[in-house]
């Protein structure tokens, strides 16, 4: 069952993707974490995943974060039990994550999973037992999504997503979007959520009873398939009664060596903001001598602090790997209504 929807300027969205590389996490398929030449795993923990009815999920992807990261990802496959057994290298806390999202359960961040208990965390001790866990999932809504440029009426190639939910606003999930026919699918909690498309050179959108209306949410079915039409019309994009802010620290280019990367970001407060909101891409690195930010796809996980809602003029968060980075911020009037963007300033770890 598919149920349809048009609207004169409409979405996109972000796929969910996998991989389970060497020293590559799933959520990040592009980052780079350092090896550790001497890291015995002779830690275990074990565990099921389970699904909205409390059934075995087989062939789910599992994985352990630790505190800081500092190594590959620990990562293992459920059996036709839905069990897992995930070697670690050090005792101490761990919180386990799954995901299998070609059955509808996409990355467990804070965006899917807003409460904090609903997300498992273990101790794993010396001279103990290994831990045993159940994972929980949940079952996420299909959109299928079609960008077209409204006025050539071809489909658009690039352009990203951003999603929030209506009940925790400060808990959002932002993805850029490539796709070869301009169409794509994309899971989303069934929950309502506000949605924003934004791409270079379009005035960003909002599903809207007309052009001056506020944005409407959107309630997704787990029953159908979703569909949406988006045409993206040219112009600026966010709203001109607000300034972009000025960030200023850390400065573009900043190359950073401490360990952990605790990253602060601060900025200069935009007059008639009431909230900002913040961005931060992982780009491809590694790579000492590298200069630039290739391949960005923006930061997300449990760990990371919500990107919304930011009452003052800074954001700290924990970064990734020894690699690129970049951020850009703008503000949000009384209404919701968002500002202009701010430029894109990266930022290099090189430890």
């Amino acid at each position: 069952m598919r149920k349809r929807i048009t609207a004169n300027v409409i979405l996109l969205i972000l796929p969910t993707v996998v991989l389970a590389g060497a020293f590559r996490s799933p959520e990040y398929p592009n980052t780079r974490a350092e090896p550790m030449e001497q890291r015995l795993d002779r830690f275990l923990i074990t565990g099921q995943v389970l699904d909205e009815n409390r059934q075995p999920v087989a062939g789910a992807y599992v994985a352990a974060h630790p505190d800081s990261l500092h190594g590959k990802l620990p990562m293992a496959t459920t059996d036709n039990q839905g069990r897992f057994s995930i070697p670690v290298y050090k005792t101490g806390p761990w919180t386990i994550t799954a995901n299998k999202p070609a059955q509808g359960y996409p990355i467990m961040s804070s965006f899917y999973y807003p409460l904090a208990e609903s997300v498992p965390k273990v101790i794993v001790k010396e001279d103990e037992s290994p831990p045993f866990v159940k994972v929980n999932l949940l079952r996420a809504a299909k959109l299928n999504v079609r960008i077209v440029n409204q006025e050539s009426g071809q489909s658009m190639h690039n352009a990203q997503i951003g999603l929030c939910r209506i009940e925790a606003p400060r808990f959002c999930h932002r993805q850029n979007i490539a796709v070869r026919n301009g169409q794509f699918e994309v899971l989303v909690p069934l929950a309502p959520i506000l949605i924003q498309i934004s791409a270079a050179g379009y005035e960003d959108w909002y599903i809207r009873d007309n052009n001056d209306s506020a944005p409407k949410p959107l309630l997704a079915s787990s029953s159908a398939t979703t569909e949406l039409n988006v045409f993206l019309k040219k112009g600026d994009s966010g709203s001109a009664s607000l300034e972009a802010p000025h960030p200023y620290s850390p400065p573009d280019g900043t190359e950073l060596f401490h360990y952990p990367r605790l990253t602060r970001l601060e900025w200069l407060a935009v007059p008639g903001a009431a909230t900002y909101t913040v961005e931060v891409d992982v780009c491809l690195g590694g790579y000492p001598a590298q200069k630039e930010c290739r391949d960005p796809r923006p930061l997300i996980g449990l760990k990371v602090p919500p990107m919304a809602g930011i009452q003052g003029t800074s954001y700290e968060f924990s970064f990734l790997g020894n690699q690129p980075g970049r951020w850009r911020v703008w503000a949000v009037d009384t209404l919701g209504r968002p500002g202009r963007k701010s430029d894109w300033t990266t930022f290099f770890y090189r430890l």
